[in-house]
């Protein structure tokens, strides 16, 4: 019990030290989570308000987040410290990352030796994207890890009580969508293998079902909101964009790891291990139910392979346990070792993306000066600012409508209504009749008929030190996105679009800075009160003045 608090205590000072790191390479808003966490923040703030499961209060219910066990540790959290949620969201996932990389390292050493032990650990904390997941996102994807960590650990060891096994089957079912899949799958596999008996199964279909139910009579439906407006209806769509992300995983992300699983997969099948159960054979069973998923669901938008990172340390204790058996010179053993931890190291300060980059002569990326998901970190930061912005310009029983589409860091921190243009938030665009099926990745959920049915008062809200600036910045969104104009199929060319929407200065008593809005006409025309709108340019006159203005 010392050796594992001592062990404990080690790695959560080195984890530490990373997040240090990270948050001095990711940037100032580092500890506020990405856009897609404050969406869970927005709904934990909400249950714990007494508004209930609510996007905004006032608003339908709707299930805009995807893991119900993270919102309900989030929410707890959010009610025991008094609404410091990022500080909750930090803290949960340090826990979470210290305890699988804990496990990892007591298993490794269990099962080989100390060095086998630390070498898992380093080619874990190594892996670009890592730290910057499981810990700084703020998402549930620590929660996930260490659930599917400790299944790989509990299936391999035939000492422990089946209990401790089902209790973390059922915790699966309820944190990822995807784990209403993956539970069922373990819980079948260790009656088949370990000859257990099936009492164990009950809670876990029972957990799943009770899921099922509850979705449907609170929400309306089985499957989260998100997963409407996010997942393709075609599923060759789905594969075909599951594989793309399993490349991108391999030649952009985690060299070192893909090919250490790709050795996994070679040895389990050649030697036959599925029908031992070992810890070789949990921790890879369990890898590959994670990629199948990823595959089946087509993968996510987010660079650094966030559903991927899950399986990295199950993938680094599967290698070095098979090298540990397999080798029978400790030297030789170290000497391989250690080679792949090299490899592990260089794909974190220098991906195989910076190899390309001087093919190709592209800018040159490296892990150590900056993060893929820095822009995540900074949407996040910028959407807050916009909702006190535009929480300051108007009395609480003026504010208007809001549309966006990256709506977390806005619902944090505006306590208006926000409309979810994507439909992860909004049930009636998610479920809407699709309208295609082109741009990026889980950004095709945007309906222009339900846009057009439904328009929100306000789209954007920004500051600027003059009236030029403020044309130029909105001529630039508009007219100077081609990934903005195609994901949302055409609208911002529309004559109707440009029609119904103008820039307009807002005029409020003792505001020193210049903010504008980006408004509907009509809205616009009926604000009173101490606020006060000037229209400056319509979308239609900007674009028939260009903007060299």
């Amino acid at each position: 019990m010392k050796h594992s608090l001592y062990v404990v205590l080690i790695i959560t000072a080195v984890v530490l030290l990373c997040v240090w790191w990270r948050a001095s390479v990711i940037g100032p808003h580092a500890f506020n989570g990405i856009d897609d966490a404050n969406i869970y923040y927005t709904y934990a703030r909400n249950l714990s308000n007494g508004f209930g499961p609510v996007f905004s209060p006032g608003s339908s219910t709707v299930e805009g987040f995807t893991s119900p066990a993270w919102l309900l540790l989030l929410t707890l959290g959010y009610m025991l410290t008094n609404g410091n949620i990022d500080a909750v969201a930090l803290t949960l996932s340090l826990i979470c990352a210290v305890s699988t990389l804990s496990i990892v390292y007591l298993t490794a050493e269990r099962y080989a030796s100390t060095w086998i032990a630390c070498f898992v650990f380093l080619a874990s904390i190594s892996t670009g994207g890592f730290i910057d997941w499981l810990v700084m996102s703020g998402m549930d994807t620590g929660l996930w890890t260490l659930e599917i960590t400790a299944a790989a650990v509990l299936m391999a060891r035939t000492s422990v009580r089946s209990t401790l096994f089902t209790v973390i089957l059922c915790a699966i079912a309820v944190t990822r969508p995807e784990g209403m899949m993956v539970a069922p799958i373990l819980a079948v596999t260790d009656i088949f293998v370990r000859k257990r008996s099936l009492i164990h199964v009950i809670p876990v279909a029972a957990t799943i079902i009770g899921v099922i139910i509850t979705r449907m009579i609170v929400f309306g439906y089985p499957l989260p909101n998100t997963f409407y407006a996010k997942v393709s209806p075609a599923f060759l769509t789905n594969i075909r964009d599951g594989f793309v992300y399993i490349v991108r995983w391999i030649g952009l992300t985690s060299l070192p790891t893909s090919l250490a699983f790709a050795f996994v997969i070679y040895t389990i099948v050649r030697k036959r291990l599925f029908a031992s159960l070992n810890i070789v054979a949990s921790s890879a069973g369990i890898s590959m139910l994670v990629v199948a998923a990823v595959v089946i669901e087509g993968g996510d938008h987010f660079e650094l392979s966030r559903f991927l990172q899950p399986i990295t340390a199950l993938v680094w204790l599967a290698f070095a346990m098979i090298l540990y058996e397999q080798q029978s010179e400790t030297a030789r053993l170290s000497r391989l070792l250690y080679t792949v931890l090299a490899a592990a190291a260089i794909n974190q300060f220098m991906p195989l993306s910076m190899i390309k980059s001087f093919i190709i002569g592209r800018k040159v990326f490296f892990h150590t000066t900056m993060s893929k998901i820095t822009y995540e970190f900074d949407l996040a930061a910028e959407g807050r600012m916009q909702g006190i912005l535009l929480k300051s310009q108007f009395s609480a029983d003026e504010l208007p409508n809001l549309g966006s589409f990256t709506v977390g860091g806005i619902s944090y921190a505006y306590p208006g209504e926000v409309t979810d243009l994507l439909g992860l938030n909004n049930t009636r665009i998610a479920h809407a009749k699709p309208e295609g099926d082109v741009g990026k990745r889980n950004h095709r959920g945007f309906k222009k008929t339900e846009f057009y049915a439904y328009p929100p008062e306000v789209l954007y809200c920004f500051t600027a030190s003059s009236e030029p600036e403020a044309i130029h910045y909105m001529a630039d969104l508009v007219f100077d996105s081609p990934e903005f104009n195609i994901m949302t199929h055409g609208l911002l060319s529309e004559a109707r679009f440009q029609s119904m929407f103008s820039l307009y200065r807002v005029h409020k008593m003792q505001t020193p800075t210049q903010v504008w809005l980006f408004a509907r006409n009509d809205w616009a025309e009926l604000v009173q009160g101490s606020t006060t709108l000037t229209p400056i340019w319509s979308l239609r006159d900007v674009k028939a003045k260009g903007v060299n203005l």
